[in-house]
């Protein structure tokens, strides 16, 4: 009976310590779906794009941008093979009409949750496909936005020939923001109302004689008296 015992509690342990593991590796998937981080802890992003026009613009995957660090900006893009001959004279003709080029970025692909920007469809076909993406982060490693631009950004209307569309040419950069200082509010109200509670006691009070006051007055005006009486003296 004590052997039945002892075996039952055993595996009463046996059986705790395996919820408690259980536990444990639920809290930390769902701290990394979260980050929308990868088993490395690596931040992995999805980035979709698209030259369709109006609310119902259909996306296309176009690579998957991994960040290896935020703090040092450790960024590696994988890119697909996108660009084709539709690819092009699509992006010729948006080009020509003055309609823009889009990019959505998430976290997990076919995701609902993701941040966008835009350029003009113009910038990309004349800078040859060489874009500029920059990517932010808060403090806690989440996504917080996108954008993208070209050099130059403007369009000047010059035409770039075929053979320099064969595939993007992109730099990724990572942003993480940070809480700035906050004014020292509570020094400041202290020093108010010790400046308050000395005037309250007259201890800034200027208690010096009427001649150490105004000296700087009186001196000029005693100059000025005998300048006046020694030229009326002169002219006598």
């Amino acid at each position: 009976m004590a052997a039945c015992l002892v075996q039952c509690a055993t595996c009463g342990n046996s059986i705790s310590i395996w919820l408690r593991v259980i536990v444990l590796i639920i809290i930390l998937n769902s701290v990394s779906v979260v980050l929308g981080q990868d088993g490395d802890g690596q931040l992995v992003l999805y980035m979709d794009h698209s030259l369709d026009q109006g609310a119902t613009a259909e996306f296309t995957p176009r690579g998957v941008i991994t960040v290896h660090s935020l703090r040092s900006g450790d960024v590696s893009w994988n890119q697909e093979n996108t660009v084709n001959s539709l690819f092009i004279e699509q992006l010729k003709q948006v080009s020509r009409s003055g309609g823009y080029y889009r990019l959505k970025l998430s976290t997990k692909q076919n995701y609902d949750n993701f941040v966008m920007t835009f350029m003009n469809a113009c910038s990309l076909y004349e800078s040859a496909l060489s874009d500029i993406i920059t990517i932010t982060f808060d403090q806690g490693g989440a996504l917080l936005g996108v954008s993208a631009t070209t050099v130059p950004s403007i369009c000047q209307g010059s035409v770039t020939p075929d053979s320099r569309l064969a595939a993007f040419n992109s730099t990724v950069y990572v942003v993480s923001t940070y809480t700035g200082p906050s004014p020292d509010t509570a020094t400041y109200i202290q020093r108010l109302e010790k400046e308050k509670a000395e005037k309250a006691r007259g201890e800034n009070q200027d208690n010096r004689s009427f001649l150490a006051k105004y000296w700087m007055y009186i001196v000029p005006l005693l100059i000025f008296v005998l300048l006046s009486g020694s030229s009326e003296q002169g002219g006598r």
